[in-house]
């Protein structure tokens, strides 16, 4: 009878207790805030531990928000205590207290590459055509005599 009553409990306990639906996932990543988002099952309170991941032992925490069905129970908390350039580690907490996955929780921030480097993404399709036309000959570039050669080829 014991084993049942304690089976009985766990399951009441298990089912009350909010789990998440989907995610969660890194939203948007800046050099000084980073988005996470995440959908729960039902309404819950949510919030983020995060740490730098060579510093695990100093903890940032972001504010806590309620998910509601009007929502679909999904939130998007920004961690604002960011270090430009840093890699971090993050946990999911529902209800205060921490849902562990079976996989790393990461995200990076942006680091400051302004006048000093080129962009992160140096190299979209449109430049690519640009700078492979660029060293084509063209009719100008010929002298006056090879011109009529150059444009019956």
């Amino acid at each position: 009878m014991k084993k049942f009553i304690l089976l009985f409990l766990l399951i009441q306990y298990v089912s009350g207790y909010a789990q998440i639906k989907n995610g969660p996932m890194v939203g948007y990543s800046e050099m000084k805030e980073v988005m996470l988002w995440v959908q729960t099952e039902k309404a819950a309170k949510v919030k983020f531990n995060y740490w730098e991941q060579d510093k695990p032992s100093v903890k940032m925490t972001t504010d806590e928000v309620l998910t509601t069905k009007k929502d679909g129970f999904t939130t998007k908390i920004v961690c604002d205590q960011v270090t430009m350039g840093k890699k971090y580690n993050y946990e999911v907490l529902l209800n205060n207290k921490v849902i562990v996955r079976n996989y790393p929780l990461t995200f990076q921030s942006q680091e400051l590459w302004q006048y000093r480097k080129d962009h992160p993404i140096s190299r979209l399709p449109w430049e690519v055509a640009i700078i492979s036309t660029r060293n084509q000959p063209t009719a100008l570039d010929v002298d006056t005599e090879d011109k009529t050669k150059f444009l019956l080829q």
